[in-house]
């Protein structure tokens, strides 16, 4: 008799849809095959189709039943069919031909609808084991009534099979890490580990068999110490619209005193986990005008270590460089500033350029593009917790392996040295530059940094015969007397910023490194950047400090297998070697960053004698020389600002290029050949006149002294008129193709930026485009609603920018109040909507919205008021990640819908490629929600996601949610028994989606780690275990089956409360 548990299994795997399939059956008899789409399928090729054959039907998977079969007079779409399903089988013969009856009544009669063969007489029948439900039989056979037979042979039966349901063949691998239980932020990491578990193995955990995983027992070979900490780690390439070099912001919550280690803030998102600080003073900001005398702003330079969502722990106060106050206490609202963010950016999942991957702020590591040799490495920078020795390690993605770089263990004890977090990662991925931090002179740290290049691919360097090289440079001795001896005020601390590298490579690279201004004068320091005439510069890093960098110092790297001749003693500076200013003044400066074309070939740097009498200079045609090697390059001065009435007189200055780091994207850029570079520069001439202009030149040198400011009248003022003749600004600079400019202009003030101090400050924009062949400027957006393209200011406040992958599209981030253009928006709408400028048909178009009048995919959007306090969290507040695999090209991002009560996230994505398609991806989310830890499924069309129930986004209400936008974009939540009093409680464990690809017999599934509570100091989930998840027909609208979870750990024997963070996961390797 059928049990309860069968007829279970029967009723739920006739739970199905129906498709057709074309094909073409010979003879009369029907012919049934079963087969699951991948490597099983009976009966296989050509029968026989007899009653004799077997199907295995993994539980938790799909099979599908297609049937071929001819009418005897067409048409065959005219024929019905349908399948007998039982439980028991007849006694009559199996290898009978034509087949008996082989199903045993009572049977279910099931079938598509309409249940019709195709025109080709071919039909089909899904059906679905759910999970769980295994160790039963089933049998299935066809029919089909043939009118056109004739009497008495209208019903024929197909051949039949038995169906052995088994249980599932679900493999995985992972790798984790693991931390040891606290209550309190400082936990620490006790270990790695990876786990392989075949086809033969993971069928049998719970739920699906009743053995336990295995216990979570580390890898002690890992080379990684017992008990450590990863550290903050960035890379200095620029991403965009996200990048680590945006410097994070926020604002004291309460008010400090000159003594306390502990600093409240309103929130810490974005801030490296360690770093520094630089505090305003009298409701300064630190990147305001500079007073007289080229004094710094007000602002206290501090070093913390740890922090909490809303506080800097174990802050090390009146560090040098401080300035502006002798009392050194803070006022609620004063500006906090840090190095550099700690944030996703796009290309971390996608793998195809240098990126930073920090979604879990305990785990942050620089994303290397993937390898030939098929590897997939993201670098980490550790500490020993018990020895404070630091390091670098490789975890190879594939391999579930750690490799600790040999020669980088630095002794950091005695706090006098440490690692930099942010390092240079070579053109070629094969090695990168270190920065080792020296400071043994105290509150006067006058040791200079030390320089490394640090290989990742397992060689060793020609010069030093290891893994890592020291690349000694020129230093002066220390000034005696200290602070007055301007002779040797040189500058010998490496920005980390600053470095560049560029050559024909692969043996070929030489790296251009940044030294910056080293001492202060006094203990509590005046920022005087002058002393007795001489530019001695100041230890912290004033951020809009183009005065920061003194000298450049060029390292040719001589790789393995290079034949170059090794080069003998310290690098040494080559300011020197720059030719002077336009104006004849000697070169003092550079600028913060360089800027590098895509191929590596030349490095464009700004630099000059004061601030307002700057050109910019080239480095290309760089190789090495085999016989000594030495670099050998060209250098050039592009500009010659200065040597003729229309280079600007010398009273130019060129706007720091920034690269996007700040959230506005670039204020310089490279046309697509390399050959032309577009910059923006400010000239002064009234104390209330600051404009910026845009400038072309050639890289090849042939501009000199001819470059002038675009659009200038012969008064040298804006041609057009308007109100964008004063406080004009420019900034997310693109070349569309050789001839072409694109950029973001309009009304703002540097010493405000974004109105963070004085609301009417906060930026007017458009978008424009410059023609270099006909000399003609038009506005692509006019938001201001303007008669003419220069008459009224625009409404946009730019957010960030960025550029599809073909080049074809630019896109802008625009922030502020929607214009009244063609929107239904109500007046004065807040929005952070997405513009793109298309190359082709230079039009502007919305990408989200409808402000410019085209059919958008995505309605009107914006962030959270508290996600949008500086244009780095505005960007940040986004979440904009790159798809991979299949999903390629897409960009995801999460949203509030415009002028919504429910500000609540959403999620949505759109096709860089082709940006008129995109979907909104969630909706009616609820009250107040945050979603985060979004990951675009690169084997399928679905996103997994991690979504709270209600505003606290470091709350204790997030599930993971998976989302399909080829099935009716039918979103599931993973964990919906995790509910007490009718309210979702637990915590996903950040950056812990993995995708596994299907094969092997088995369908896609996920890899994530749950926990059941979350860290009120961190947000990070706590008793948090690895479980894996079958995403068969997981979202599928008519089938939905029960998510059911495989835990991967067995943590009993070492407490519940323990972390587990997933690096990576994929197939068994034996499956």
């Amino acid at each position: 008799m059928p049990t309860l548990r069968s007829l279970l299994l029967l009723a739920l795997a006739l739970c199905t849809w129906a498709d057709t399939t074309t094909g073409q059956v010979p003879g009369e008899t029907p012919q049934l095959r079963l087969t699951d789409g991948l490597d099983n399928t009976e009966p296989p090729g050509a029968g026989p189709w007899n009653n004799s054959h077997s199907f295995e039907a993994p539980a938790g998977l799909v099979f599908q039943a297609q049937l071929n079969y001819l009418a005897t007079v067409p048409p065959n779409d005219a024929v019905p069919w349908g399948l007998f399903v039982s439980l028991q089988q007849t006694n009559l013969p199996t290898g009978q031909f034509p087949p008996p009856l082989f199903t045993q009544p009572p049977f279910l009669f099931v079938g598509p609808y309409p249940p019709l063969l195709d025109v080709a007489g071919a039909g089909s029948h899904t059906f679905v084991i759910p999970p769980g439900l295994y160790d039963g039989t089933l049998y299935v056979q066809a029919v089909v009534l043939d009118g056109s037979a004739g009497p008495g042979a209208s019903l024929k039966l197909s051949n039949g099979l038995r169906v052995d349901v088994v249980p599932p063949p679900f493999h995985v691998s992972f790798g984790f890490a693991r931390e040891v239980p606290a209550l309190t932020e400082s936990t620490f990491i006790e270990g790695v580990g990876s786990r392989d578990f075949d086809g033969d193995t993971l069928n049998t955990f719970r739920p699906f068999g009743n053995v336990d995983p295995p216990a979570s027992d580390v890898d002690a070979g890992s080379g990684l110490p017992a008990l450590m900490e990863f550290l903050p780690i960035a890379p200095n390439q620029p991403d965009a619209p996200s990048s680590a070099l945006g410097r994070p912001v926020t604002k004291v919550s309460v008010a400090v005193g000159p003594t306390p280690n502990e600093i409240f803030v309103q929130d810490t998102s974005h801030f490296p986990s360690e770093g520094t600080l630089l505090i305003g003073f009298n409701q300064k900001v630190p990147w305001a005008n500079k007073t007289g005398g080229g004094k710094t702003p007000a602002a206290e330079v501090a070093y913390y270590r740890g922090k909490t969502t809303t506080s800097f722990k174990n802050v090390s106060r009146k560090r040098v460089g401080s300035a502006g106050s002798s009392t050194y206490q803070h006022l609620v609202g004063e500006f906090v500033v840090g190095d550099y963010s700690l944030t996703t950016t796009p290309a971390a999942l996608s793998r195809g350029r240098v990126s930073l991957d920090a979604r879990n702020q305990k785990l942050p590591h620089i994303v290397l593009p993937d390898t030939d040799s098929g590897e997939q490495l993201d670098l980490y920078r550790y500490r020993d917790t018990d020895s404070l020795m630091e390091g670098f390690a490789v975890y190879d993605r594939v391999n579930l392996s750690w490799r600790v770089l040999p020669d980088t263990q630095l002794d950091a004890s005695s706090g006098d040295t440490a690692w930099d977090g942010m390092l240079t990662i070579s053109p070629d991925g094969l090695w990168f530059l270190a920065i080792q931090r020296v400071n043994t002179g105290g509150f006067f740290p006058f040791d200079a940094d030390k320089l490394w290049a640090i290989r990742l691919d397992g060689q060793t360097w020609p010069a030093s015969g290891k893994a890592s090289w020291e690349l000694p440079f020129e230093t002066d001795p220390d000034p005696d007397p200290v602070m007055n001896d301007t002779t040797f005020a040189r500058s010998r601390r490496i920005s980390a910023p600053s470095i560049a590298i560029a050559g024909s490579g692969p043996h070929d690279w030489v790296a251009y490194v940044g030294l910056s201004n080293k001492w202060e004068q006094s203990a509590t320091g005046s920022g005087s950047e002058v002393l007795n005439g001489v530019r001695v510069g100041i230890e912290a890093a004033y951020v809009r400090d183009s005065l920061l960098v003194r000298d450049y110092i060029e390292v040719p790297i001589i790789t393995p297998g290079s034949g170059h001749a090794l080069w003998v003693g310290p690098r040494p500076r080559i300011s020197d070697d720059f030719p002077d200013v336009g104006a004849g003044d000697p070169l003092q400066h550079f600028d913060p960053l360089p800027l590098v074309t895509p191929d590596h070939s030349r490095i464009v740097l700004a630099g000059g004698f004061t601030e307002d009498d700057e050109d910019l200079y080239v480095l290309r045609s760089i190789s090495i020389d085999d016989t000594t090697g030495e670099p050998l390059r060209t250098l050039q001065n592009l500009t010659g600002h200065g040597a003729s009435s229309a280079a600007a007189a010398g009273r130019t200055r060129i706007r720091e290029f920034e690269l996007g780091g700040a959230g506005l994207g670039p204020k310089a850029a490279f046309s697509p050949s390399g050959d032309w570079i577009a910059y923006v520069v400010k000239d002064k001439s009234a104390s209330s006149d600051f404009r910026d202009w845009l400038q072309i030149a050639r890289t090849n040198g042939s501009s000199f002294a001819t470059t002038a400011p675009l659009w200038a009248n012969d008064e040298d003022d804006f041609r057009y008129g308007g109100p964008l003749e004063k406080d004009r600004q420019i900034n997310s600079v693109y070349w569309l193709d050789e001839d072409r400019v694109v950029f973001v202009m309009g009304v703002g003030y540097y010493g405000d930026p974004f109105g963070m101090l004085v609301a009417s400050h906060a930026p007017a924009c458009d978008v424009f485009l410059y023609n270099r062949l006909t000399d003609e400027l038009v506005n692509l957006t006019n938001t201001g609603g303007g008669l003419t393209d220069f008459d009224t200011l625009g409404t946009i406040v730019p957010a960030g920018s960025f550029r599809s992958a073909d080049g074809r599209y630019v896109f802008y981030l625009r922030d502020g109040e929607i214009s009244q253009g063609t929107t239904v928006m109500p007046p004065g709408t807040q929005v952070m909507n997405i513009l793109a400028v298309d190359a082709v048909t230079e039009f502007a178009f919305d990408v989200s919205g409808d402000e410019l009048g085209a059919l958008s995919p995505l309605r009107n959007i914006d962030i959270p008021e508290t996600d949008a306090f500086t244009p780095v969290e505005a960007v940040a507040a986004l979440s904009m990640i790159e798809g991979a695999g299949i999903q390629g090209g897409t960009y995801w991002f999460t949203a509030l819908e415009a002028n919504s009560a429910a500000d609540a996230d959403e999620l949505f994505f759109f096709d860089g490629g082709a940006p008129f398609l995109g979907l909104q991806l969630t909706e009616f989310s609820p009250l107040g929600s945050r979603i985060s830890s979004v990951v675009p499924d690169p084997f399928a069309t679905r996103a997994a996601f991690a979504q709270t129930a209600d505003s606290d986004p470091a709350g204790n209400t997030q599930h993971p949610f998976v989302v399909d936008y080829t099935s009716f974009l039918t979103k599931r939540d993973l964990v919906p028994t995790m509910v007490v009093d009718g309210e979702p409680i637990g915590r996903v464990m950040d950056g812990s989606f993995h995708f596994i690809p299907p094969g092997n017999g088995v369908t896609d599934a996920l890899v994530f780690s749950m926990g059941d509570t979350s860290d009120p100091l961190t947000g990070l989930a706590r008793n948090t275990l690895p479980v894996y998840l079958s995403l068969a027909n997981l979202t599928e609208v008519l089938l939905e089956p029960i998510p059911l979870l495989i835990a991967l750990i067995d943590n009993d024997d070492i407490g519940s409360n323990y972390r587990f963070y997933i690096l990576s996961a994929g197939p068994s390797a034996a499956p």
